[in-house]
């Protein structure tokens, strides 16, 4: 309805999507918009622009719902909502998400636009109320769970593992977890309730039977043990740590409780005591030796278990038969099959010698001692070819090969230790004395030993060669081991002599004297070319060249050697040498072919062949030398005379006559040819 303060005029539209009456009443046909124009007589107007909305739908969704749970409605556009009573249901303005507050109803309304809404109403029902009962059962077990509301059934989401019936009665039927569920078959309300199905403790380990006055221990693998209970604490009594203790002869139930609430259960039985009387004994149960079957027990209980306190002095077999193994005490005890607790005793008392201590090998002719620590026996051999003992205890290796060594104890009782006499290797062969920087090879004729030296770092031998290198001066212990056993000898390394001095080369029949500083030495020389002194060092050299090995041993038997070599020796020179004019040449010769010539002055010259040149007019001397190519040379000096001057007087003279010449060098000597 549209009105204007002003009277008298007239309303109008241009649309046809509306219905307008003459009172100003708008109807809408269609949706979209129209202009309304409201037109005073006197002309003037006024208009106004109408939106025509889509009616909404009516409204969708779940309209029963519990209270706290929530429904969602919907329409088509874009409007909003509100409820009538929002203590009941409240809804979402513009989500048309409703909440059940509280059971009743409440009108929802949905508004797209002015005049166009839909409604509906939302019935709130009771919820259900809360599930009563465990939350947990053990497997097997069951619980019942209550609830007061009516007309509602129980359900499980999985009753594989937990199953209910129609009474709430729940069944735990494997470990793990289900929901149950109990919901109303009117309204559709339901509550859920956790239910977790736990695992029963394993079952009871222990032995079953225990003895009045005896304990048998119980245990179960399940952890966190709360409590063992015993259901009749007059005929046993158990603690938490599984300990049940027999009272009086009967039967109790022993009940094990894990933490997780569940429990298993065993029957232990009581049965009357034992008497150590029980146990009969044969035999001598206070002075047997160790190792001897000494006792025969038997139990007049028939069939259980014999034990012994310590299996280091005595062992019983499951026969009731005791055996020594050291000297001491141990309890025997018997104790029936199938119970705990019940125990008969006996005491017994094994005598014993202690064990021999010592070497069980050594080498045959050596001795060893042996040791008992039970004083006051007597020692003795089982095979006295390869080792005596005498009252001490020593033993006297005679050959190779093994005996048994018995040691009887004042008490009888005997010990004994199995002896290996190694056969000894027989003396080391070989020098011994070295020089130093060098080597020998020892020996011994029994073979596959070892080889050592006293000081491997001086003294190094080869392990399995026997090859000694000498390194150091001094004397050292050589050490030769087979099958365990040794042999020794002294090593000395001796001082090698010092370089041989002198000339190692001189000429035929020549002689040269050679020293050492390491005094006290002898000489020797090979060969024929040289002989020298024995103590002076003078060689001799013969008249023919060649070579000879000179050595030179020290007092300590170390020796240095050096090559000595004798040089071919040239034969006098022989040719006319007492004068030699000037500018004249002589012919000088050596019997001994292959030399070299040469002069001593520069005046007097000589060839390849030996022919000496004097100088013209010049005097004096010259030394002409033959060498040899290995060094030997001769000498011969030559005399340099100057000519004659001219010769003065009558060149000829009457037969018959004299006449008398003259020079004027003097101290010539005349001559004629003719």
């Amino acid at each position: 309805a549209l009105s204007d303060g002003s009277g008298g005029g007239i309303w109008s539209t241009n649309s046809s999507t509306i219905a307008l009456d003459t009172t100003g009443l708008v109807t809408g046909l269609t949706t979209g918009t129209a202009s309304v124009t409201y037109t005073l007589p006197s002309g003037c107007a006024r208009s106004i622009t109408i939106n025509i909305n889509p009616t909404p739908l009516m409204i969708s969704g779940t309209l029963a719902m519990c209270v706290g749970s929530t429904t969602s409605l919907s329409d088509t556009g874009t409007g909003t909502w509100n409820s009538s009573n929002t203590g009941i249901a409240g809804v979402g303005n513009t989500t048309g998400i409703v909440t059940g507050n509280a059971v009743g109803t409440s009108t929802i309304t949905y508004t797209a636009g002015p005049g166009c809404i839909a409604t509906t109403t939302v019935t709130v029902n009771p919820n259900i109320t809360t599930i009563q009962g465990a939350t947990s059962i053990c497997l097997g077990a069951t619980t019942t769970l209550t609830d007061t509301a009516s007309n509602s059934v129980w359900s499980s989401s999985n009753s594989s593992i937990a199953s209910i019936d129609v009474s709430g009665n729940v069944m735990g039927v494997a470990v793990g977890s289900s929901t149950i569920t109990y919901m109303s078959s009117i309204t559709g309300c339901f509550r859920t309730y956790p239910m977790t199905v736990k695992p029963n403790p394993s079952a009871i380990n222990g032995i079953g039977t225990v003895c009045v006055g005896g304990t048998t221990v119980l245990n179960d693998t399940t952890a966190s043990t709360v409590s063992y209970t015993s259901s009749n604490t007059a005929v046993a009594t158990a603690n938490n740590a599984g300990v049940v203790t027999g009272i009086i002869p009967g039967t109790t139930t022993i009940t094990y409780l894990a933490s997780t609430g569940c429990s298993t259960s065993t029957v232990v039985n009581v049965i009357p005591a034992i008497g150590n009387s029980s146990i009969l004994a044969y035999g001598n149960v206070t002075s047997e030796c160790t190792s001897n079957s000494i006792i025969s027990l038997s139990d007049t209980y028939g069939a259980g278990t014999w034990t012994s306190s310590n299996g280091s002095v005595a062992t019983v077999g499951t026969n009731g038969t005791v055996t020594g193994t050291g000297g001491g005490t141990a309890t025997i005890s018997y104790s029936p099959s199938g119970a705990s607790g019940c125990l008969a005793t006996v005491v017994v008392t094994i005598n014993s010698a202690s064990a021999i201590s010592g070497v069980t090998s050594f080498c045959a002719n050596s001795t060893a001692t042996l040791i008992d620590a039970t004083s006051g026996g007597t020692w003795s051999s089982s095979n006295p070819s390869v080792a005596t003992i005498g009252t001490g205890g020593v033993v006297t290796g005679v050959a190779a090969g093994t005996t048994v060594i018995s040691y009887l104890s004042p008490l009888g009782c005997t010990v004994t230790s199995t002896l290996t006499l190694n056969p000894a290797p027989g003396a080391i062969l070989g020098n011994q004395q070295i020089c130093n920087g060098s080597t020998t090879t020892l020996s011994d004729l029994t073979g596959g030993g070892t080889w050592s030296s006293s000081n491997s770092a001086n003294l190094p031998i080869g392990s399995l060669s026997g090859i000694v290198t000498g390194s150091t001066n001094g004397v050292f212990t050589i050490t030769y081991t087979a099958g365990g056993c040794k042999t020794t000898m002294g090593v000395t390394v001796n001082t090698q002599p010092a370089s041989i001095l002198g000339s190692l080369a001189i000429c035929a029949g020549a002689t040269t004297t050679l020293s050492n500083t390491t005094s006290g030495g002898t000489w020797t020389a090979s060969g024929s070319a040289v002989t020298i002194g024995s103590s002076t060092g003078v060689v001799t050299a013969g008249s023919s060249a060649g070579t000879s090995t000179i050595v030179y041993t020290s007092a300590s038997g170390c020796s240095v050697s050096a090559l000595f070599t004798v040089n071919t020796a040239p034969a006098p020179i022989t040719g006319a040498t007492t004068n030699v004019c000037a500018g004249n040449t002589i012919a000088l010769t050596d019997a001994v072919a292959g030399g070299t010539w040469s002069s001593s002055n520069g005046n007097a010259s000589v060839d390849g062949s030996g022919n000496v040149t004097a100088g013209t007019d010049l005097s004096g001397t010259a030394v002409i030398t033959y060498t040899m190519p290995g060094g030997c040379y001769t000498t011969t000096t030559v005399t340099i005379t100057n000519n004659p001057s001219a010769i003065l007087g009558n060149t000829s003279v009457c037969q018959g006559l004299t006449t008398s010449l003259s020079d004027a060098a003097t101290g010539g000597v005349w001559s004629s040819t003719g």
